[in-house]
């Protein structure tokens, strides 16, 4: 087979099929939008208010402070999650919407909601980080619609980590604060992915805009693709042959592609490599002005009266099997074989 005539005819077949390629794909791309869209939403009004909210107060700035928390003997403590657990209990939480205002039990259960729970990869709003070299803590909290608030949280949990007789497991510990409590970002947050920013809800939103494009273009090219392989194998598992690669045939044979429109302005005796007596034309369906066989096989033609054997395959219109059977009858004969496909 030709390669050349292989490339041209994948052409025109993806020519053909151009508009249901464009359909396939925009079809799924729009699948895959809308499914990424459903996946972002809550079936739980609940979990729609808790996301509601979390996005707000992860927008904001946070409050932090830092302390050294050093034992009796000198060492510094090293357990900052224990904080983090304390600081998030019903009755310090009570403790410090009471001082300040700010709706902690609606934050803390906001987070619960979405199971956003306290892990060594997610701290949550209320985390204290230890600098594992200078034993340092920083006490970070990101809890509520506004800096301000946020800053008065952190002032109510540094006078309660101040207050160490009140605090169950520091009776032999001193806290000394490093820094006092401001609004403002003291972490890398590049090193510290365990606390919450505005990214954070994004497995729950999506990832916005550029998001569903980008899914929306991966859609288009997936549905282009099982596009053409469908429509690729319902041709190769259909009776008739339209496409050249529908059947095949040697490197050595004549192999000419024409197109319909040029049959008809001229003969088919012209279109022919050469007609003669010996020359044998095989069409399914006859031709004008041309003596055909439609089958080599029923013709029964001793060897010596055929020098060529032309098989004539029309698109829509001639058969695989009809195909496979002359070709193949053409090859006992020993002689030239040309192949004039119209489509």
């Amino acid at each position: 087979m030709s390669l050349v005539t292989i490339i041209s005819e994948l052409w025109r077949f993806f020519v053909d099929h151009i508009k249901q390629l464009i359909i396939w794909g925009i079809v799924t791309g729009l699948i895959l939008v809308g499914a990424q869209f459903a996946l972002g939403l809550f079936n739980n009004p609940e979990d729609a208010a808790a996301y509601d909210y979390l996005s707000e107060v992860y927008q904001q700035e946070p409050a932090e402070f830092q302390a050294v928390i050093t034992l009796d003997d000198g060492n510094v403590f090293h357990n900052s999650y224990i904080f983090d657990e304390y600081f998030t209990t019903p009755e310090i939480l009570e403790e410090v919407e009471a001082q300040t205002g700010v709706e902690m039990t609606k934050f803390y259960e906001s987070e619960q909601l979405l199971e956003l729970f306290k892990t060594s990869m997610y701290r949550g709003g209320v985390a204290g980080i230890r600098n594992t070299s200078s034993g340092v803590i920083t006490f970070r909290f990101l809890v509520a619609p506004t800096a301000e608030e946020n800053l008065r949280v952190a002032e109510a949990y540094r006078d309660i980590l101040l207050d160490e007789e009140n605090i169950p497991f520091m009776e032999k510990q001193t806290t000394t604060i490093m820094v006092e409590p401001v609004i403002g970002e003291m972490l890398d947050l590049e090193r510290t992915p365990e606390v919450p920013t505005e990214e954070t809800l994004n497995i729950y939103a999506g990832q916005g805009v550029l998001s569903y494009v980008v899914f929306g273009v991966a859609g288009f090219i997936l549905g282009a693709i099982l596009s053409v392989a469908y429509f690729f194998i319902k041709r190769l598992l259909s009776d008739d042959i339209y496409y050249a690669f529908d059947y095949s045939w040697n490197f050595d044979d004549y192999h000419k592609l024409i197109n319909s429109e040029r049959v008809e302005n001229l003969s088919y005796s012209e279109l022919i490599k050469s007609v003669s007596s010996q020359n044998v034309i095989i069409s399914q369906d006859g031709l004008s002005n041309v003596e055909t066989q439609s089958s080599l096989a029923q013709a029964n033609l001793p060897v010596d009266a055929v020098s060529e054997i032309t098989i004539v395959v029309e698109s829509q219109k001639t058969t695989k099997d009809w195909y496979r059977e002359q070709y193949q009858f053409a090859k006992h004969y020993g002689v030239p074989v040309q192949i004039i496909h119209v489509y």
